[in-house]
């Protein structure tokens, strides 16, 4: 992931979520979590972006498993207050794309 952070154009990088269950075991995929490519690569963001919304998947991932841009925080905090708290993942990457 961090090699495409020092491409100024990269806004977002985010990675496969493998989820586990209490005891550690890894669970099987979902469609939400399976790998959308075997190997990695740059997409465009308004090409995810159509993607998640035909497929009404959030396949970027919330923000916690997600490497951003320090001034994106600006943006997330601004939207984080125009929306009251809500939940914004979607909502942000789409703006982003």
């Amino acid at each position: 992931m961090l090699p495409y952070l020092f491409l100024s154009s990269v806004k977002v990088v985010t990675t496969y979520r493998q989820e586990v269950d209490d005891n550690g075991n890894s669970l099987p995929d979902r469609l939400h979590n399976t790998p959308l490519f075997k190997e990695n690569i740059l997409i465009e963001g308004a090409s995810l972006v159509c993607a998640m919304l035909a497929n009404q998947i959030n396949v970027v991932g919330e923000p916690s498993c997600i490497l951003f841009r320090k001034k994106i925080l600006r943006v997330l905090n601004l939207i984080y207050y125009v929306l009251g708290g809500m939940d914004i993942n979607v909502q942000v990457w789409v703006m982003l794309g």
